[in-house]
C-alpha cells in the first residue's frame, strides 16, 4: 500500500507516520511507500508520481488548500482514497470534503484507534475495487474475444497483453484439466493480490484454451511494476511459455489480437495436429465449452441457467450438458455453484454486505436457498463461515 501524509505541520505528519508504522506492524500489512507533503503543491506533484492508495490531507495548507488539492488530485489519481485531517473549527469544511469523495475524516490530534479504523475502511474499499476492476477488465477481454465488444479504451489507460502457452494442454483428461484450472485460479489470485491503484490485471482464455493476462494502467506503472511481478509469478512454472506484446498501447483489442497470433515454433506442429481433420470434433467441443465458460464468467451473478446459455450458443441444453460434463468432469450446475460460492466467500471476507445482499449479488433470489447451497457445499452456513474469518 502506498500513502501520502499532507500537512503543513511537521509534528502532525510525524505523529501520523509513527502511528501508521505501528498499525502496519500490528496488522501484518506493508506500506511500500509513505511520502510527506508540507503544502498542496507538493501533494499534487507526489500524487502524479506515486499514484497512492491513500492520502491523509490537512484542509488548511499553504499554496493549495486541502479541498482544492483533493478536487484536482482525484483527476490525477482517480483510485486514491482520501482521508481529511481537520480541527473542530474546520468541521464544515470536512463535511464538504465528504461530498467531494473523501471516505472519512480525522479530528486532530487523531488517536491510534481512529487511525486504524480509517485504514481498515480503506483496505476494504481497495479489496472491493480490485475485484470490481478485475471483473470489468475480464468482461472487456471476453467481449473482444467473442466479437461483442470493440475494446476501444474508454478511460485513456494503456494496455499490455501476454499469452501464456501451456504445452501440455492438448489432452482432455480430467487430470490435465484440473491442472489447467488450478493454474488459472492461481493466475486470478495473483491478479487480485498484485492489482493496485496503478495497475489492474485480468485473466481470460483464448480459443486455443491457453490463458492470456492483460495489464491495464499507465505505461510507466505497467513496465516498472506489472511486468516484473508477472515474470516473477511465471518463474515458478518451468513448463510455461510466455509471450508478451512489446509495447503499451491504447487499444485493448489490438493487444489481444497480437497476443492471439503469437505461436512458439516448437508448438506449431501441435497446433497443426489440433486442427487436423481427425481432431475437428474435439476442437469444436472445446470451443463450445470455452464459449459457455466465457458466458458464465460474465453472467454467473445473474439468474442464469443451462437453458439460457444453450440458447445463446444455438445448441440444445442436453447437448451442452453432455459436452460440459465430458470436458470438465462436473455438471453445469456444479460449475456455476462453485463460481457463485467463490464470489460469495470473497464478499463475506470484505465484511461490507449482509448475507441477504450477498445472496442477491451472486445470483440467488432467495437468501434461504443460498444458505442451504452454501452449507451443502462448504459444510458451514454463511454466518458460521463469517464467524471463522
Amino acid at each position: 500500500m502506498k500513502c501520502i501524509i499532507a500537512d503543513d505541520e511537521y509534528l502532525v505528519r510525524f505523529s501520523i507516520l509513527d502511528m501508521l508504522e505501528e498499525i502496519a506492524s500490528e496488522m501484518s500489512m506493508n506500506f511500500s511507500a509513505i511520502e510527506q507533503a508540507g503544502n498542496g503543491e507538493e501533494l499534487l506533484e507526489l500524487l502524479e508520481a506515486l499514484q497512492p492508495d491513500i492520502v491523509f490531507v490537512d484542509i488548511k495548507m499553504p499554496k493549495v488548500n486541502g479541498l482544492e488539492a483533493m478536487e484536482r488530485g482525484k483527476r490525477i489519481s482517480p483510485n486514491t482514497c482520501w482521508i481529511i485531517l481537520t480541527g473542530y473549527a474546520e468541521f464544515d469544511f470536512a463535511k464538504r470534503a465528504i461530498t467531494l469523495g473523501a471516505i472519512d475524516y480525522l479530528l486532530k490530534p487523531a488517536s491510534p484507534e481512529e487511525l486504524q479504523s480509517c485504514i481498515e475502511s480503506v483496505i476494504c474499499q481497495i479489496k472491493e475495487r480490485k475485484i470490481s476492476n478485475r471483473i470489468r477488465l475480464e468482461h472487456q477481454m471476453n467481449g473482444i474475444l467473442s466479437d461483442s465488444l470493440s475494446g476501444d479504451d474508454i478511460n485513456e489507460r494503456g494496455y499490455l497483453v501476454g499469452k501464456v502457452v501451456l504445452p501440455n494442454r492438448v489432452g482432455d483428461s480430467v487430470d490435465e484439466f484440473q491442472a489447467y484450472t488450478s493454474f488459472v485460479k492461481r493466475l486470478r489470485t495473483f491478479s487480485d493480490e498484485n492489482s493496485d491503484s496503478s495497475v489492474t490485471i485480468g485473466v481470460s482464455s483464448l480459443d486455443d484454451g491457453n490463458p492470456i493476462i492483460a495489464l491495464e494502467g499507465t505505461t510507466e506503472a505497467i513496465l516498472s511494476r506489472g511486468v516484473a511481478e508477472f515474470d516473477r509469478f511465471l518463474s515458478g512454472f518451468s513448463e510455461v511459455l510466455t509471450y508478451c506484446s512489446t509495447e503499451v498501447v491504447r487499444s485493448l483489442s489490438d493487444c489481444i489480437v497480437a497476443s492471439n497470433q503469437l505461436v512458439e515454433k516448437e508448438n506449431l506442429d501441435k497446433l497443426i495436429r489440433n486442427y487436423s481433420e481427425k481432431d475437428t470434433g474435439k476442437i469444436i467441443t472445446n470451443r463450445l465449452v470455452n464459449r459457455a465458460l466465457s458466458i458464465l464468467s460474465e453472467s454467473f451473478t445473474n439468474e442464469i441457467g443451462l437453458a439460457q446459455v444453450a440458447e445463446s450458443l444455438s445448441v440444445t441444453p442436453n447437448y451442452l450438458s453432455y459436452e460440459f460434463h465430458q470436458k470438465l468432469g462436473k455438471t453445469f450446475t456444479q460449475y456455476i455453484t462453485e463460481l457463485r460460492l467463490e464470489r460469495a466467500k470473497e464478499l463475506l471476507g470484505l465484511h461490507m454486505h449482509t448475507i441477504k445482499e450477498i445472496a442477491s449479488l451472486v445470483g440467488y433470489s432467495s437468501s434461504k436457498h443460498f444458505s442451504k447451497v452454501f452449507k451443502q457445499n462448504l459444510g458451514v452456513t454463511p454466518s458460521e463461515y463469517l464467524n471463522q474469518l
